[in-house]
């Protein structure tokens, strides 16, 4: 019977624990993410097959959710339990990234308007590998 108990309170002790943190999925920033790489995947897609004009179309839309994301906190900072200076610090280098990435966004906006598809598909190497970089300093165990 004790180690009845004994196991029923164990299960509690660790399903709330888990609770409370609750998880990245549930953010907003994991759902701004998770458009902005259904977007991305299209931007790409459609730049490939050099339509230009309807890549286009997508860039307010991902700049938008870029800036959505700016305004939240990393899970990971969560996770991690970061407070006061550190947060301070680890959250403007998370807004400092971007803030790059919408300025190459904002690049690629101007390469489709001169309709420059080499100068295009450069800036969007360049847009996959900040995303790696970001995914790598601030994506916790999503």
């Amino acid at each position: 019977m004790r180690m009845k108990r004994f196991f029923a309170t164990c299960v509690c002790l660790i399903s709330t624990t888990a609770f409370a943190q609750g998880s990245c999925e549930e953010t907003n920033l994991y759902q701004y993410m998770e458009d902005l790489k259904t977007e991305l995947k299209s931007f790409s897609f459609e730049v490939k097959k050099g339509d230009l004009a309807q890549a286009g179309t997508r860039i307010d839309l991902m700049k938008s959710l870029l800036s959505q994301s700016r305004d939240e906190e990393p899970f990971l900072f969560r996770e991690k339990g970061l407070e006061g200076e550190e947060l301070t610090l680890r959250q403007s280098q998370y807004q400092k990234g971007i803030d790059r990435l919408i300025g190459q966004f904002e690049k690629i906006e101007s390469a489709i308007e001169k309709n420059d598809a080499a100068q295009v598909k450069a800036l969007l190497s360049d847009v996959g590998k900040s995303r790696k970089k970001g995914h790598r300093a601030f994506n916790g165990d999503c």
